[in-house]
């Protein structure tokens, strides 16, 4: 007995210490530093896009087949590929700078991530005591968030997040090393936090939607925060920065003890909550943007430990879904494929419509209904909850608070040329044009004087292609009005051009005069 509890000791510290070691290299790494190494290597904003694309299909991919090697291989012997993949992935990602190299890069990052996210999740039932399973993995997931906001190591190089990357990873190939055969899962001796018509056909299926809604709204808006300066400058800047690590490592143990105490349906929607009133926060105020910034931290470190605890949160059963295809669909089509379709959201409209934000919460809140109505004798107390959806329904709809942040952001800026930035970037005009003049080259003759790159520029608007003229001089080359006719009208001064038009700023409100203040700006500051 005594050799029986001391491995099973060995194996909890193991898999607690490889949930922490799957989790910060996908955020650290795979999110952050990988991305900012593609876009310095890449000339051509579609390529990252298909880069970035090869990493999503490939996690998605390798969810799906993780799920299906479990039942076929050792789990330490997989875990160890998948971490070793992930450490490898990370030291080439510094040697690397082609398109084609760079994507197969990506895939591995991809599949590494799907093997040890979805592996250590499928087995946490057999590596991790029932006694409050769920605070030790709310731990575990909480050291990882906060470790990952540690300020020097947040606002790391994309070298420098690279290498710790491989270095945790690594950790984690020793952790896989550690784990023995798994004992077997005895009947847990507290509440389960699901019941069985959460793991099995339509409850199981509110499940899987739910968690996409919130990792797809989660990706969206943390791209519109990185996107938008002020947005940024008001909640994942500075000191802030380690006051977030220590909220989400708060917020992941509370997140812990409440699956512990059979409350997983509730935590999802307080994550929805908590979301929902960090963007309405900051909508109306960037002056408390810290606090927005807090309720969003606990939001996520909500939502994530429950992601990762869930398909331990229920045993094998007949006519359940199979704990280890829970654990792939749910990183698979929740994990990646909603993260890849939040951030191409953003890309594409540059905010969060109102009606996404609405559609999310009813996706949510279903999730949360449908199960007990399903139960019999299972509805008697939802009058309450369904009330207070229905207000923070109400709420999004009416506020438009999804749609607003990007505008919100321009409208409080001081000046028509800071406004007429955020309209710049918004709209995308990095994609077609560069602000930066090479010295010592025709560049100079044709676009005007060069000027030294200002680093302190958030974001920096240097570009990295030419489809239309560079942009850095323009003030000084056209005047305000030819400016705005060929905003308006491209083709009717410049025969031939493949600009579309931008008449649309002109007709909603003062978005076009504020471009046209920055465009005037260019070379005259």
């Amino acid at each position: 007995m005594g050799a029986e509890r001391t491995r099973n000791q060995g194996n909890e510290i193991s898999a607690l210490i490889a949930v922490g070691a799957a989790w910060i290299p996908f955020l650290l790494f795979a999110q952050f530093g990988f991305l900012d190494r593609v876009k310095d290597a890449l000339a051509r904003t579609g390529e990252v896009e298909r880069v970035m694309g090869a990493m999503g299909l490939a996690g998605f991919l390798g969810s799906l087949a993780t799920g299906w090697l479990l039942g076929r291989m050792r789990l330490r012997r997989l875990l160890v590929a998948g971490f070793a993949g992930c450490a490898l992935s990370a030291l080439a990602t510094l040697l690397t700078s082609g398109f084609a190299a760079l994507v197969t890069v990506a895939a591995l990052i991809g599949l590494s991530t799907a093997i040890t996210t979805v592996g250590i999740a499928a087995s946490l039932r057999e590596l991790v005591s029932a006694n409050r399973r769920g605070a030790r993995i709310g731990l575990a997931t909480g050291l990882a968030y906060g470790f990952c906001n540690i300020p020097p190591i947040f606002s790391a190089s994309a070298e420098g997040r690279t290498i710790v990357a491989a270095i945790v990873s690594t950790i984690g190939v020793v952790a896989a090393l550690c784990l023995r055969a798994p004992r077997l899962a005895r009947p847990d001796a507290v509440p389960l936090a699901l019941d069985r018509s959460d793991v099995r056909g339509v409850g199981f299926a509110t499940l899987v939607a739910s968690f996409m809604a919130l990792v797809w709204l989660d990706s969206a808006a943390f791209a519109v925060v990185q996107q938008t300066p002020e947005l940024k400058g008001a909640t994942w800047s500075g000191a802030r920065i380690a006051t977030l690590g220590i909220v989400h490592l708060a917020a992941a143990i509370a997140a812990g003890s409440l699956i512990d105490r059979g409350q997983f349906r509730a935590l999802l929607a307080g994550a929805f909550a908590l979301l929902v009133s960090a963007f309405l926060v900051l909508t109306h105020s960037q002056t408390l943007g810290g606090f927005a910034g807090g309720l969003y931290a606990a939001g996520i470190s909500l939502y994530s430990v429950a992601l990762v605890a869930c398909a331990s949160c229920h045993p094998d059963g007949p006519g359940l879904v199979p704990l280890r295809w829970r654990a792939a669909i749910l990183f698979g089509v929740a994990g990646w494929i909603g993260s890849a379709a939040g951030i191409g959201m953003v890309q594409d409209l540059h905010r969060i419509p109102a009606g996404f934000m609405t559609a999310a919460g009813v996706v949510v809140l279903t999730g949360w209904l449908l199960p007990r109505v399903l139960r019999k004798g299972g509805s008697g107390r939802l009058f309450v909850p369904a009330a207070l959806f229905g207000i923070a329904g109400l709420l999004v709809a009416t506020t438009g608070i999804g749609s607003v942040a990007c505008g919100r952001a321009r409208e409080q800026a001081a000046t028509p040329e800071q406004r007429g930035r955020q309209v710049y970037i918004e709209e995308g005009c990095i994609s077609c044009h560069s602000q930066y003049v090479r010295p010592n080259t025709s560049d100079v003759e044709r676009w005007g004087p060069f000027r030294p790159i200002d680093r302190a520029e958030r974001p920096p608007l240097i570009g990295n292609r030419r489809q239309g003229p560079d942009l850095l001089n323009v003030g000084r080359r056209r005047d305000p009005e030819w400016n705005r006719q060929h905003l308006i009208d491209p083709r009717k001064l410049s025969a031939g051009s493949k600009m579309p038009s931008y008449a649309h700023l002109f007709r909603d409100g003062s978005r076009g005069d504020d471009l046209v203040a920055y465009l005037a700006s260019l070379g005259n500051r």
